[in-house]
């Protein structure tokens, strides 16, 4: 990503990348358990959920900028809207009494599936374009 992304940008984007990581092992630590609710949902919810919608922003703004990476930017920024509907979604369905069937545990896996394509698509194209598939074989 070097030749793509400047350092301030390569880092910040890590950076927001890994806050999903860190809010998934927030939320498995402090499970819902009434002593650490508040965690649970203040930190590892936000981050887990939240954090991909800063960093698909950013990601997107900064590789827009690449005409070899443009449609992903381009991309990055429609998911970056797309996630922020489907958690929107997630948490209305987590409301008590908005649907007749309980489903915010099925739109919460929803939200996460949505996320980690996103890592697997760019995790994928990184590493077709560095040539790494090729040595693998």
């Amino acid at each position: 990503m070097r030749p793509v992304l400047k350092s301030g940008w390569r880092w910040s984007s890590a950076v927001l990348l890994a806050l999903h990581g860190l809010g998934l092992a927030v939320a498995g630590l402090f499970t819902e358990a009434p002593s650490t609710l508040a965690i649970h949902w203040m930190v590892g919810a936000t981050l887990a959920f939240f954090g991909p919608v800063v960093a698909f922003l950013i990601t997107g703004l900064a590789l827009r900028r690449d005409p070899l990476w443009r449609g992903w930017g381009i991309a990055l920024l429609a998911a970056s809207l797309g996630t922020l509907v489907l958690i929107a979604i997630m948490f209305w369905a987590f409301t008590p009494g908005t649907t007749p069937v309980r489903l915010g545990g099925l739109m919460e896996r929803v939200v996460m599936i949505e996320i980690e394509i996103w890592y697997v698509a760019l995790g994928w194209r990184i590493f077709v374009l560095t040539g790494l598939h090729q040595a693998a074989l």
